[in-house]
């Protein structure tokens, strides 16, 4: 037991050095240090910031009683702490105010996440109305208009640019919400985040975006840093993320696809970050098509509010694969989906709709595939079930 309680010292005593050093280096040798070594030092401190912190934000949640009890449509088996998005989100403030270096629509994507963080974090201690949370993702994507991030594709047909406007909307609550409904299986809703957003900081750092590639790395870092408590493969998370978390990564991650200038072509710039987000528009895709199909959902507001295990990674886990082993195949479909955003950025129209179209009937042919083991499988259990009664 000393031994352990040791170990355990000495993992936090590891972190808040390295969390020293990468500020240091920031704050006080920016001017000899290079924009690469920086963003990779900035993932270090807000991977070290969130570590430390998590536990603490598990502590504080069970002490106010801040829990997420299980029911029929979650996966877990017991109370488990809630509050895990603000250590995420207060290791990406840190790290991204420690840059001293800020641009107007970074500032607005800033704002405009705190809200998010502020909604899901009331959302996790009050359960909030679904319609007050659509109410205020609104209002958190005219934060961003106010700041000039707005979806550049549509053709401008009047000055107020109505239909760049809405699509904007679209995107952000849609992505927003998509994300937000990953987190439903321990480790992937964080992995995600991360892996993500480290693909949109690499590839800001290749199309010289500094202001974007800390803000990326800094998301990185932080759900890095979570994910230790959260993904323990064949044991139990000792912490959510709850929507404080879920949904700010997936606002903030929706606003980076809006802040970025991935390429000259319009087309190719489009495909970069829908490739890089595109598991959870496939899931959201999917699950909206099949609940409206089977009459589960009849309106935005039961949409919003219906919680079930229909998404892709539930129909993986549902094929008999472990959850953490479902979690595992998650993350390389997204790190793959990450390198292809990379290989299109420097092609033309032709490679941006291919890649979509190839994205798509990969993840396409999976569910299928899927669906068919399962049907089978239920299939055979009726058999068996048949022959012993017999």
């Amino acid at each position: 037991m000393a031994e352990k309680y040791s170990f355990h010292r000495l993992k936090y005593l590891f972190a808040a050095v390295a969390g020293l050093f990468s500020l240091y280096v920031i704050i006080v040798e920016k001017a000899t240090v290079s924009f690469r070594i920086r963003g990779n030092l900035l993932i270090l401190l807000s991977f070290c910031i969130a570590y430390l912190l998590t536990p603490a934000m598990c502590a504080i949640a069970l002490r106010f009683g801040v829990v997420d009890t299980p029911s029929k449509r979650k996966m877990h088996k017991k109370d488990t702490p809630l509050l895990g998005g603000v250590a995420i989100y207060l290791a990406f403030s840190i790290g991204a105010v420690s840059m001293l270096w800020y641009s107007y629509e970074l500032k607005g994507v800033v704002y405009a996440a705190t809200l998010i963080f502020i909604l899901g974090m009331l959302d996790d201690i009050l359960k909030l109305s679904s319609v007050f949370r659509l109410v205020v993702q609104l209002l958190a994507v005219f934060i961003l208009f106010y700041h000039g991030l707005e979806i550049d594709f549509a053709p401008d047909y009047t000055s107020f640019r109505i239909l760049d406007k809405i699509l904007t909307v679209l995107w952000i609550i849609g992505i927003t919400n998509a994300v937000n409904f990953l987190d439903g299986m321990d480790g992937l809703c964080g992995g995600f985040g991360a892996i993500a957003a480290f693909f949109f900081g690499l590839l800001a750092f290749l199309t010289d975006q500094p202001f974007l590639m800390f803000l990326a790395f800094s998301l990185s870092g932080s759900c890095m840093g979570f994910i230790p408590w959260n993904f323990r493969p064949r044991k139990t998370a000792k912490i959510f993320m709850g929507d404080a978390g879920s949904l700010f990564i997936g606002f903030t991650l929706a606003s980076f696809a809006l802040m970025g200038d991935w390429a000259e072509n319009r087309t190719v710039a489009l495909a970069v970050p829908v490739l890089i987000l595109c598991l959870p528009i496939y899931d959201i895709s999917m699950t909206t098509f099949l609940r409206v199909r089977e009459g589960a959902v009849k309106t935005v507001r039961e949409w919003l509010d219906y919680v079930g295990k229909d998404h892709f990674h539930h129909r993986i886990y549902s094929m008999g694969i472990r959850k953490s082993d479902a979690v595992i195949i998650l993350y390389a479909v997204n790190i793959l989906l990450g390198f292809s955003a990379v290989i299109v950025r420097t092609g033309g129209p032709l490679e941006a709709y291919l890649a979509l179209v190839q994205a798509f009937i990969i993840l396409a042919a999976f569910t299928v595939f899927m669906v068919k083991v399962k049907q089978r499988f239920e299939k055979y259990s009726q058999n068996a079930d048949c022959e012993d009664k017999q």
